[in-house]
C-alpha cells in the first residue's frame, strides 16, 4: 500500500494526509471516535476491500457514477452515493487517477483520457462487427471452415477475434470472440502488423525476442528472424494475403486478408482457419474466395 500518512495528535483532532500522487486528499477523524487500534483496523479493512469481488462491484459502481456526473465527484460524494467508506474508495482511487483511468482536481474525481479511449475502442468494435457481420457469414457459406474478424487490440499488440463462426465440420479449428492471438505468429496477426507504420512495425519487433520466431516442422517458410519477418510483412502488403501453416498450432493453419475503411485504413483482418492439410489441399479457391469477400467488405 503506497500510502503516507502524517499524524498529528491533538487534544480532540487527528488529521490525516494521503499521499495518492495528486494533491493530498485531507480527512479530519474525532479522536474519540477513532483509537490507533480503530485506524488500523479501518486500514486493514480497506486494503481487503480493494483486493475482492466487492472492490471490482466498486470500481464499476465508481464508473458509472462519474459518467453521470458531468462536474465529478467529491470524495464524500463517492461515499454516499456508493454507501462505501472514504478508507476504502481511496485505496481504489488512488492507482486509478495514477492509470489515468481518473483524474483529480481541486477535490473532485471525473473521468479519465484512458476511459474514454476505452469507451471510443468499445463503440468502434461494436460498430465494425455490424458492418462486417455479412461478410463472415459469407466467407462462412463459401468455404466451411471456421472464419473470422480481428482487429489490432487497445492495451496491446495482439489480435483480437471480435466476430467468429465456427465450422460445422466434425474436424475443425474451434475459436471464440474475444479469444487473443500473436501478432508475428499468425495470419491475421500478421496482416495487422504489415499495415502499420514503419515506426510502429520496428517499436514491435525490438519487443519481441528472436528466438519466439520458431519454424514448426510442418511449415519451414516460418520466418526465423525479424528482417525475415519485415519482409513477409512486405509481402503480404503486395499479395492482399497473408497464409500461416502450422505456424502458431501444429497441424492447423490459417488464411487471411484486410479489410479497409472508407478512408483507406486498416479496419482488421478476415480470415479463415481451420486443419492444415484441408487447406493446403484447398488453398488457391480458399485464398480466391477469401480476397474477393475481403474486397467487397472494403467496399472496392
Amino acid at each position: 500500500m503506497n500510502t503516507i500518512t502524517l499524524r498529528h495528535s491533538w487534544s480532540k483532532w487527528q488529521k490525516i494526509y494521503v499521499l495518492n500522487g495528486t494533491p493530498p486528499a485531507t480527512q479530519w477523524v474525532g479522536l474519540e471516535h477513532m483509537s490507533d487500534k480503530a485506524i488500523s483496523k479501518e486500514t486493514q479493512q480497506a486494503e481487503k476491500d480493494a483486493s475482492g469481488p466487492r472492490s471490482v462491484m466498486r470500481i464499476l459502481g465508481l464508473f458509472e457514477a462519474l459518467a453521470r456526473a458531468t462536474d465529478g465527484l467529491s470524495l464524500a460524494d463517492l461515499s454516499i452515493e456508493l454507501g462505501a467508506p472514504k478508507s476504502s474508495l481511496l485505496t481504489l482511487l488512488r492507482p486509478l487517477v495514477a492509470e489515468s483511468y481518473l483524474s483529480h482536481g481541486k477535490s473532485r474525481y471525473r473521468l479519465g483520457p484512458r476511459i474514454f479511449r476505452m469507451s471510443a475502442d468499445i463503440l468502434a468494435a461494436h460498430k465494425i462487427r455490424t458492418l462486417i457481420e455479412p461478410y463472415v457469414e459469407q466467407l462462412a457459406e463459401r468455404t466451411h471452415e471456421t472464419v473470422y474478424f480481428a482487429v489490432l487490440g487497445s492495451s496491446e499488440p495482439v489480435a483480437v477475434a471480435i466476430e467468429v463462426i465456427n465450422s460445422a465440420q466434425a474436424l475443425l479449428y474451434n475459436l471464440r470472440v474475444g479469444m487473443t492471438f500473436p501478432l508475428y505468429q499468425t495470419a491475421a496477426g500478421n496482416v495487422l502488423l504489415a499495415y502499420q507504420d514503419k515506426e510502429s512495425q520496428e517499436s514491435y519487433l525490438r519487443s519481441i525476442k528472436a528466438e519466439k520466431l520458431k519454424v514448426d516442422e510442418f511449415s519451414p517458410r516460418v520466418p526465423l528472424s525479424p528482417s525475415e519477418l519485415r519482409q513477409r510483412l512486405s509481402d503480404i502488403r503486395k499479395t492482399g494475403i497473408s497464409i500461416s501453416i502450422g505456424q502458431w498450432t501444429p497441424h492447423s493453419g490459417a488464411l487471411a486478408a484486410p479489410v479497409f475503411n472508407a478512408d483507406g485504413s486498416l479496419a482488421g483482418a478476415l480470415a479463415i482457419a481451420g486443419p492444415a492439410d484441408r487447406l493446403q489441399s484447398n488453398l488457391e479457391q480458399l485464398t480466391t474466395v477469401l480476397k474477393n469477400i475481403a474486397a467487397a467488405a472494403s467496399g472496392q
